[in-house]
């Protein structure tokens, strides 16, 4: 119960500090698939929800679970750990409206070139305009 508290209150101060600082915020999740790079990569390989080498695809209940372990404790190695996790949490959920079964593919690299999140933003959105135009 008490690690439920501390990730909750902790959570919550993340969320108030990324809506403030939204320039823009969606009024729904997003339609079609969800790749993330860079810092949504390193955090989830960090925590352990993810292959270091390989990436993967994880639902947004994935990072959810790692926070609420490294909330629970400190942490020498990582101790920036909780703080990373709650705020991609707080990105996916609040700021891109995601929900917790949804799935989100981590990539480092590409046709085997590290990619950055701009670079991951373009892909996203190229991939959902080809599948948007594929169902029109």
């Amino acid at each position: 119960m008490k690690r439920e508290a501390v990730f909750s209150r902790c959570y919550a101060v993340v969320a108030r500090y990324v809506a403030a600082t939204l320039d823009w915020e969606p009024r729904a999740p997003p339609r079609g698939s969800v790749a993330a790079m860079s810092y949504y990569y390193d955090v989830a390989a960090d925590a352990g929800i993810i292959d270091v080498m390989t990436g993967g695809r994880v639902a947004v209940a994935a990072y959810r679970a790692a926070a609420l372990r490294a909330c629970a404790a400190s942490n020498v190695e990582q101790p920036w750990a909780c703080l990373d996790l709650l705020y991609v949490l707080a990105l996916l959920r609040d700021a891109y409206k995601m929900r917790d079964a949804d799935p989100v593919s981590l990539f480092k690299k590409v046709n085997g070139h590290e990619v950055s999140w701009a670079l991951g933003l373009a892909y996203t959105t190229v991939m959902n305009n080809i599948a948007a135009a594929a169902t029109a």
